[in-house]
């Protein structure tokens, strides 16, 4: 995935005598950005400048202005800022008393919303907003002065950051997210992070190399699996559970057999949601089996799709595909995943297609 690269000079270390000389400068080198640092003397020693200040350069400049405020419960000031020309607000973690509120706070004024931390502060700080923000700011120096040098143990944060943001997992309870981070960090696993959400509108990556889904429940795991193939996933490793919507459909006058016993009917179901999903990943170009997870003293639920990315013939494909077809059609059934596929044109489901 390429990615752009912005150059933002910051006004902290201009001559106030010539800044508008020098900001215009910046605009010459066609830099598109103006970090602005806003000091106030109790989160950081040092004053710098405030709002009167980027108000007035507001109307000499169009660069996007980057407002970086080293200041203490910043989310006091947001609206004014924004209203004076920020484009882009970037806070602190260390200096909210809510980091999530006031991100929530700097989006809802329009402006864009970073998050800074300070080189003794742990990346865990800021995961619960990793997906909410628009910029991370990893401190390489300590904030308040200008001219220090570059901590070079900043260069393995940084990197460190871009893996835990290319390694997620999400959970729709907070108390879970929370222990789990907790866990991530105690047991020193800083690339990976947890975030609350629902994996059925999560757009936060776009390639990944492998998803794992354990007991998304019902549908949960169909959002899943279509968001794996989109991302043109490696590997697949999902455990569902709670397979009820087959079960709420089913219905057959030759194997009313297989209906007629409320158990039956909910355990076939089950099985027959599971299977109809490793069909589906095979049209999509994976090579699926089903099997046992753990032993089933341990608990039911205890099935696992794994799936690898492989090379399928058209006609193994469609083969497959006749199969799904035949089921729903007997059982009367619109399987979501299938649903999904079919209706998709602009994701990675192409393979899907070409098996009809």
């Amino acid at each position: 995935m390429s990615r752009v690269y912005q150059l933002a000079p910051s006004i902290l270390s201009a001559d106030f005598n010539r800044l508008g000389e020098q900001i215009q400068r910046v605009e010459k080198a066609e830099c598109r950005w103006l970090h602005i640092d806003i000091m106030d003397g109790m989160f950081v020693p040092s004053i710098s400048f405030g709002m009167p200040v980027v108000k007035s350069i507001r109307k000499e400049s169009s660069l996007y202005f980057d407002v970086h405020m080293m200041v203490k419960d910043p989310e006091r000031y947001v609206e004014e800022f924004q209203s004076c020309g920020a484009d882009m607000i970037t806070v602190h973690a260390e200096a909210c008393r809510d980091l999530a509120e006031t991100v929530k706070k700097i989006h809802e004024t329009g402006a864009d919303a970073g998050v800074a931390v300070n080189p003794d502060t742990p990346l865990s700080a800021v995961t619960d907003v990793m997906d909410q923000v628009e910029m991370i700011l990893i401190m390489s120096v300590y904030p308040g002065f200008g001219g220090q040098k570059y901590i070079p143990e900043s260069t393995e944060r940084i990197r460190t950051l871009r893996r835990m943001l290319d390694e997620k997992g999400l959970d729709l309870k907070k108390d879970v997210i929370r222990h789990c981070n907790e866990l991530s960090e105690k047991y020193g696993y800083e690339k990976l992070r947890f975030l609350e959400g629902d994996i059925a509108d999560y757009t936060g990556v776009n390639k990944v190399d492998m998803v794992v889904t354990l007991h998304a429940c019902d549908t949960a795991t169909d959002f899943a699996l279509y968001n794996a193939i989109s991302w043109d996933a490696e590997m697949i490793f999902s455990v569902p559970c709670c397979q009820h919507e087959l079960n709420e459909q089913m219905e057959s006058e030759k194997l009313h057999l297989m209906t007629r016993y409320g158990i039956i009917k909910e355990r076939f179901a089950a099985l027959t949601t599971d299977a109809i999903r490793a069909n589906l990943l095979e049209c999509c170009g994976y090579k699926s089996q089903v099997l046992e997870f753990v032993d089933l003293s341990h608990t039911p639920k205890n099935l696992l799709i794994r799936a690898r990315k492989a090379k399928i013939s058209k006609e193994h494909k469609q083969k497959l595909l006749k199969e799904v077809d035949a089921m729903c059609k007997e059982f009367q059934l619109k399987p979501l995943l299938y649903g999904l596929l079919q209706v998709d044109e602009g994701r990675n489901t192409d393979a899907f297609r070409t098996g009809k």
